[in-house]
C-alpha cells in the first residue's frame, strides 16, 4: 500500500525505495503475472481523477523499473478501500493498492 499526501499524486521517495522494489522483483520473477494498480482518494478529496492519477504515477514508476506497462492495469475507485472504515482518518484512503492478476 502506498499512501499519498492530501490532493497529491507524488509518490514519496521512501516508498519508491522500500515498497516498489519488492513489487518489481515479484513481477520480474513471475513474468506471467499482471498487476492491477487501484487508486483511491479520501472522502474529503472525493476525486476519482486524483485516484486515477495516483495509480498512473505508480504504474510509471514500475515501468521505469523495467516492468512491461501492458502488464500493469490502472483502476480508480471513488470509494474508500474495503478495509478502511469511513470514520477512520482520511489519509488511510489516500492510497494505491495492488492486486495480482493471472493472465
Amino acid at each position: 500500500r502506498i499512501y499519498f499526501d492530501a490532493n497529491s499524486t507524488e509518490v514519496k521517495a521512501r516508498d519508491i525505495a522500500s515498497k516498489i522494489p519488492p513489487i518489481t522483483e515479484l513481477l520480474k520473477k513471475n513474468p506471467i503475472l499482471n498487476l492491477e494498480i487501484v487508486g483511491y482518494s479520501s472522502p474529503t478529496e472525493n476525486n476519482k481523477q486524483l485516484a486515477l492519477e495516483r495509480a498512473q504515477a505508480v504504474k510509471n514508476i514500475l515501468a521505469d523499473q523495467g516492468i512491461d506497462p501492458f502488464r500493469l492495469l490502472v483502476v480508480a475507485k471513488d470509494d474508500t478501500p474495503s478495509d478502511v472504515d469511513p470514520n477512520q482518518d482520511s489519509w488511510l484512503s489516500q492510497t494505491v493498492l495492488f492486486n495480482i492478476r493471472e493472465p
